[in-house]
């Protein structure tokens, strides 16, 4: 990697020059590079406070892609977290000529209760056919990973993929078809926006399996209960509670009838786009 010999002292020379340029949330104006049409994966990246892991997990994405002309990085910072934009702005400057990472940077809100907040802000500007949720905490190992999902470019479908570890089988990083997005109209309701997809891509039967590895270093440590703090086991369980309320469960139908309803209209076995206005 171009990073490993000297970089502290690479970084020391040139922060000054590469800080992120980021666009306020809301933005939608574009660098000429992001005007181009015909990318085929946007990487929904949401960060705060762990610049390491936002290097390594944008790094293992370029590094093992076929062709990271079709793939851009949007990559959604608080406004007050200066060091995840320097960070970024490292990778647009390491990078930058390879692949197309934009910076959205915005108020924190709430927090991770605003997720998919920041996820909308992103799905916003992204030019891919496909809208790829990633974390700061999750590398990626499979090489060619975006020829595999190049496979499913023309289903109407939303993709899972191998995380290790991933004890329950959860599609925890969801690769939405930007036509699935459409017809919904949103990618969640709720800050839990893997299970959202989730639950609504399997009961229509639109989930599909792609030969793609990931390890997911899981830094929140809510895979271990004995080592969170009782707090964050609250706020755990309240999400949860309120992402099976009634008032979301109707919302997660009413998006569920959206999509039966697509499939109804074009074809539930045969669930192809091309064509379709």
């Amino acid at each position: 990697m171009v990073w490993v010999r000297g970089p502290r002292a690479w970084w020391a020379r040139h922060r000054h020059r590469l800080r992120a340029r980021p666009v306020p949330a809301g933005d939608a104006a574009l660098s000429p590079q992001f005007e181009e049409k015909g990318k085929l994966v946007s990487v929904l990246l949401p960060s705060r406070g762990r610049s390491q892991g936002l290097l390594h997990a944008v790094s293992s994405l370029i590094a093992r892609c076929d062709n990271p002309a079709c793939v851009e990085i949007l990559i959604r910072l608080d406004d007050d977290d200066s060091g995840s934009q320097d960070t970024a702005g490292w990778l647009q400057g390491v990078f930058g000529e390879t692949a197309a990472i934009k910076v959205i940077a915005g108020p924190r809100r709430s927090g991770y209760d605003s997720l998919h907040e920041f996820v909308e802000e992103m799905c916003a500007v992204a030019r891919g056919d496909f809208l790829f949720l990633f974390n700061d905490d999750l590398t990626m190992d499979t090489e060619g990973w975006d020829t595999e999902i190049a496979r499913f470019r023309d289903e109407f479908c939303v993709l899972s993929w191998k995380i290790s570890p991933n004890p329950h089988a959860k599609n925890l990083f969801p690769v939405v078809h930007r036509k699935v997005h459409q017809v919904i109209g949103h990618f969640s309701k709720c800050c839990i926006c893997d299970t959202w997809m989730e639950n609504i891509s399997r009961r229509a039967g639109i989930e599909r399996f792609c030969h793609v590895r990931g390890t997911h270093k899981q830094q929140y440590g809510l895979e271990n209960p004995d080592t969170v703090s009782k707090e964050a086991m609250q706020a755990l369980g309240i999400m949860i509670n309120r992402f099976y309320s009634d008032e979301l469960t109707s919302l997660r139908n009413a998006d569920l009838a959206k999509v039966n309803a697509y499939l109804d209209r074009f074809g539930v076995k045969i669930q192809r786009i091309g064509g379709v206005a």
